[in-house]
């Protein structure tokens, strides 16, 4: 298995799976620390850290000389609390609708999947695009090659991100960025490199002013 995160492993029968699946395989990489602890916990001694294989791709293309005055978005489909995921999108259509009316910039979505025909990226952002009153100051951006996401990132100011991969380019390519995380995996890697205090968890969009709070002094 490589380069995979862990958890959450809440009760005996996960772990007991958990552990079975894990000592048929002869070599197991994590890419976050909390998943490391897992694995020790559950007493598998195969298990080396390493980092997300995006890492790998360094800075290519070069960025613009000056980035433009907008925020881009990296929703995600959220499956595993469906009676509270409209209410989240209300929530981050009224941060979104703040920040144009605060900052002036522009809002671009960036989906990262759409494999799934009625629970992808590009519904979600189109959900919450339907939710704003400043539609017209949205856009939605497809990234399907290495290169334009890596473009779309160094060209833009700042990034409200949800998949990990979002916290991932935006690190890369030293776009600040605020961290909205849906799981575990995304949790570890904000704890990782230092940026707890800067983000939020996706539950905490119910709490509209509280995110607002930690939003802005990120930014």
């Amino acid at each position: 298995l490589s380069a995979i995160g862990v958890g959450p492993i809440s009760d005996s029968k996960s772990a007991f799976l958990a552990r079975n699946a894990a000592t048929s395989c002869s070599l197991i990489t994590v890419r976050d620390n909390e998943s490391f602890k897992i694995l020790q916990k559950l007493k598998i001694k195969k298990a080396i850290k390493v980092s997300d294989p995006v890492f790998i791709f360094g800075k290519d293309p070069m960025p613009s000389t000056k980035r433009k005055d907008v925020i881009g978005v990296c929703p995600v489909f959220q499956t595993d609390h469906p009676e509270n995921f409209n209410q989240q999108l209300k929530s981050l259509a009224k941060l979104l609708d703040n920040t144009i009316d605060r900052l002036g910039v522009k809002v671009c979505f960036l989906p990262f999947q759409y494999g799934f025909e009625e629970c992808n990226d590009i519904v979600v952002s189109k959900k919450i695009i339907d939710l704003m009153k400043n539609k017209k100051k949205t856009e939605i951006r497809i990234i399907d090659t290495k290169e334009k996401a890596f473009s779309a990132f160094m060209n833009i100011k700042f990034v409200i991100g949800i998949r990990l991969h979002s916290m991932i380019l935006s690190t890369i390519t030293n776009t600040p960025f605020f961290g909205l995380s849906y799981d575990l995996k995304c949790s570890s890697f904000l704890k990782d490199i230092g940026m707890e205090k800067y983000s939020c968890k996706i539950e905490d969009l119910e709490n509209t002013e509280k995110v607002k709070q930690v939003f802005f002094r990120t930014y």
